[in-house]
């Protein structure tokens, strides 16, 4: 397979999308957010007080507040579930849906001058990417997961890392801190976890899932026997009867409730959520997004 000629492909049309403005609205929604502890200087009339530290001013006989410096450079930071369940898809598959962002997201980064890494998982092993500027470092992360879809042993086994949690307590332990953080999976099952909450107060962080349309809505094409067998998150053959107007609707109620209630989990704890199925306009959608 020809990665570079196929990255090519995808860089150019990822190109067309890309405008100023949304470079712009990407650099501007996260930027400037992280500020650094300088140094302490003298206080003078007309300054915020409250950057004041009393302390150190009764230590030091006069009054002294915190001075800050900013990192114009931002680090972005991909994790990117590829597990067998991503496989799953008609038109095309959520793991194309992945790839479609992460290029979008990546090369607006670039556009950036930023720095960026990526932690790609699936159900047992895992591929790490320290942080690095560049287009040549997006195409050896592209190359990672496309072999991965070709079951290529590429990626350093480890135990158990497709559990949402063991990922969380993976990223805590590398210390990950002022950084954008982008968590892309099709996932919504985790256990009360502690170390994403300290992830989403020490970074930027934002929630991507992404889904078929059909496991929202039931809804398929060429629906004319009625009865439809797709691969569930298990990987195992379902059969749904899907001229049944009355369960889809039910169904469908269902799954955009459980998709409401674990938006607003994370909101709860400082993460920003945002769902993608293969019908959505990505552009569109992250534009919106940065814009807000």
């Amino acid at each position: 397979m020809d990665y570079l000629k196929n990255f090519k492909k995808l860089d150019l049309k990822t190109k067309k999308m890309i405008s100023s403005n949304l470079s712009w609205n990407f650099k501007s929604a996260f930027r400037w957010k992280w500020l650094e502890f300088d140094e302490f200087k003298e206080y003078e009339a007309g300054e915020d007080s409250k950057y004041i530290d009393w302390l150190v001013s009764a230590r030091e006989n006069k009054l002294l507040t915190k001075k800050f410096s900013v990192d114009k450079s931002l680090k972005v930071f991909f994790v990117m579930d590829v597990s067998k369940s991503m496989n799953f898809g008609f038109d095309k598959t959520k793991k194309d849906t992945l790839l479609e962002i992460f290029f979008l997201l990546a090369l607006s980064s670039v556009e950036n001058w930023d720095d960026i890494g990526a932690l790609i998982f699936d159900e047992n092993s895992y591929k790490f990417f320290d942080t690095k500027k560049g287009k040549w470092h997006i195409f050896e992360i592209y190359k990672t997961i496309v072999e991965r879809e070709n079951n290529l042993s590429v990626i350093t086994d480890n135990s158990q890392l497709s559990s949402l949690n063991s990922t969380f307590s993976f990223l805590t332990k590398i210390k990950l801190k002022n950084t954008l953080l982008f968590f892309l999976t099709d996932k919504m099952e985790f256990e009360n976890d502690k170390n994403l909450k300290v992830l989403a107060l020490k970074n930027d962080l934002i929630f991507v899932n992404i889904f078929d349309n059909f496991e929202n809505t039931l809804n398929a094409k060429n629906e004319k026997s009625g009865v439809l067998g797709f691969l569930s998150n298990l990987w195992k053959w379902m059969f749904i009867d899907s001229l049944d107007k009355e369960k889809k609707t039910e169904y469908a109620i269902l799954r955009k409730t459980k998709i409401k209630n674990f938006s607003r989990y994370l909101h709860s704890i400082k993460v920003r959520y945002i769902s993608i199925d293969n019908l959505t306009n990505i552009y569109k959608e992250f534009f919106n997004f940065f814009s807000k």
